[in-house]
């Protein structure tokens, strides 16, 4: 049974809840979970590794886990949370540490490794997000090769801007049933959210709509002319079904030579839940060369 530590930490806006498994000798590992907006409950896979190292992993502020959620628009920006990430990692003393970041948390990742590369022996960035403007024109060429009737509703109601009808939702989950998650549960959690227009204030500050565009502070960011600023070796992952697709992956993985890359061929956006062994075998392989 490993070591296991929950708590919270102060942060700028609020206080962030955390998990610290294992106390092995090797570098401390920590994930970063998607969004923005959500929670880190599908990072638990990770306690695995921590049978000779720490393993970390935490509620973003302002999200829908177990941390504050103060209603402060301001606080919602990719320099905060890199200032919290930082004051985490303060708190749990992590001078050597590996990072990943899945889907939204691959632009927090590489935008801290930017700014705090110190002591960090590697990066893993997972079904990256580091290009908005990619990932919006990858997500309308996957919805356009949608079989009908959903790729005609799709491209009908975006257009149109009328993504809150119940036939767009309805089509917009068939199509996160393809690139998303194969989970049912959570795409009936997403319908219901969707239906009763529930949100919360990261997602209406930094995503702002669903769909396609991104109107919110994320808008137009694009972080792939800053990888080769990585000092940290870097690995990219994806599924292979994954709305953050394998070109757009490997578009990134071009921007650094002697990163490495690697695509799940049964998974969508979570290759860490639906291929978790493969997935595990590959982050653990990885993080052993660079400790």
């Amino acid at each position: 049974m490993h070591k296991r530590e929950e708590g919270f930490i102060e942060v700028p806006g609020g206080k962030v809840w955390y998990c610290s498994c294992g106390d092995g000798p090797l570098t401390p590992f920590i994930a970063l979970h998607g969004g923005p907006g959500a929670n880190s409950h599908l990072q638990h896979v990770f306690e695995a590794l921590a049978t000779d190292r720490r393993v970390i992993y935490y509620d973003q502020l302002g999200g829908t886990g177990k941390s504050d959620q103060p209603q402060d628009p301001s606080l919602y920006t990719i320099e905060r949370y890199v200032e919290e990430l930082h004051c985490i990692r303060q708190a749990l003393q992590l001078d050597h540490l590996h990072i990943h970041g899945q889907s939204w948390g691959s632009i927090l990742a590489t935008a801290y490794a930017l700014k705090y590369p110190q002591g960090i022996k590697s990066i893993m960035l997972s079904s990256p997000a580091i290009n908005i403007p990619l990932i919006e024109s990858e997500t309308l060429r996957l919805m356009k090769a949608m079989p009908k009737p959903y790729c005609d509703i799709l491209i009908k109601h975006q257009d149109a801007d009328t993504t809150d009808s119940i036939e767009y939702i309805d089509a917009f989950i068939e199509f996160n049933r393809r690139h998303f998650t194969y989970d049912e549960n959570m795409l009936s959690g997403m319908r219901d959210n969707l239906i009763n227009g529930v949100t919360n204030i990261v997602q209406e500050t930094m995503l702002d709509r669903i769909g396609v565009s991104t109107h919110g502070t994320l808008s137009g960011l694009d972080l792939s002319d800053q990888l080769h600023k990585l000092s940290a070796p870097l690995l990219f992952a994806c599924g292979r079904f994954d709305k953050s697709t394998p070109e757009l992956t490997a578009a990134a993985h071009a921007q650094v030579e002697e990163a490495e890359m690697h695509v799940f061929e049964d998974s969508a956006h979570f290759p860490q839940i639906s291929e978790t062994e493969a997935y595990l075998r590959c982050i653990d392989t990885f993080i052993r060369k660079h400790d």
